[in-house]
């Protein structure tokens, strides 16, 4: 089981309106390598140094591997922060290699409690001061 980061203990200091909240059954979908899939109905987090996304891997305060999942409200999101991530936009037609896709699933999850989550998306990060939104 992963453990929920403790916002005073972990010392995370994050503005409410930084804050996003997925009430209980809210799905959110993902596109991801088929390693990544539910097993049992249980959803597999990525808990090694092998993250390849823009998050992870992450690190607690003690350099310790935070266990991350990537999803989105869309299927649309989902495949914008996978499969399209890194394709530049305007600069004219591209091609996407489809063999990219082979390893790749989608999934669905339903959220069992209500969760709060910090903001990373773009608008979320420049309201932090961020100037690399890669």
């Amino acid at each position: 089981m992963v453990r929920a980061p403790d916002l005073v203990k972990d010392r995370l200091i994050v503005p409410l309106d930084r804050l996003v909240r997925l009430s209980e059954g809210e799905i959110v979908h993902r596109i991801h390598p088929s390693t990544y899939s539910p097993l049992g109905g249980v959803i597999l987090f990525n808990a090694s140094d092998h993250g390849d996304a823009r998050f992870s891997p992450l690190r607690d305060m003690t350099s310790a591997v935070i266990p991350t999942i990537y999803a989105g409200t869309t299927t649309d999101c989902s495949l914008m922060e996978s499969v399209f991530h890194d394709v530049p936009l305007g600069v004219g037609p591209t091609n996407l290699d489809p063999t990219r896709l082979d390893s790749l699933v989608r999934s669905e999850i339903q959220v069992a409690e209500e969760l709060l989550l910090i903001d990373l998306t773009s608008v979320g990060l420049l309201s932090w001061g961020s100037k690399t939104l890669s």
